[in-house]
């Protein structure tokens, strides 16, 4: 039973070791996450003003509002 028991923890650690190689692997080569959820409002009104979409004023009025909710 000695003999039979560090057998059974070594594959058990081989594997484990295995595992941690291409886990760490996967995660090296892995493109970064980025966010495809839905954009915050000021981020939308930053976008936009940056487009040439609205003019200055516009911009600020609806930046004054977005503060405000």
């Amino acid at each position: 039973m000695g003999g039979w028991m560090p057998f059974h923890f070594g594959g058990i650690f081989q594997l484990i070791i295995i595992g941690l190689i291409i886990y760490f692997t996967v995660r090296m080569f892995r493109k970064p996450a980025t966010n495809n959820g839905p954009d915050r409002a000021e981020d939308i009104l930053r976008r936009r003003y940056a487009a040439g979409e609205i003019d200055t004023q516009t911009y600020e009025a609806m930046k004054k509002d977005l503060q405000n909710i």
